[in-house]
């Protein structure tokens, strides 16, 4: 699929079905959360062992992070 204008097409095909999507009905507010700490705090030492299992394991485990603290 070396055509530039065929890769362009399923680029519009993805947009067009992405812009069919409807808004879920229970219009909750947003939250922030990070799913490799149980916690779903962002830490360097939960996304250190998220990197670390990928290279190792070549397997994302989402159950690896621990609960986080502020000392890290």
């Amino acid at each position: 699929m070396s055509n530039l204008s065929e890769i362009l097409s399923l680029i519009q095909m993805d947009a067009d079905e992405i812009l069919k999507m409807q808004p879920g009905n229970m219009m909750e507010e947003d939250i922030m959360g990070w799913a490799f700490d149980r916690a779903g705090t962002d830490t360097v030492k939960s996304a250190y062992k998220f990197l670390k299992g990928d290279q190792t394991t070549g397997v994302l485990n989402r159950n690896d992070g621990g609960a986080s603290s502020q000392s890290g």
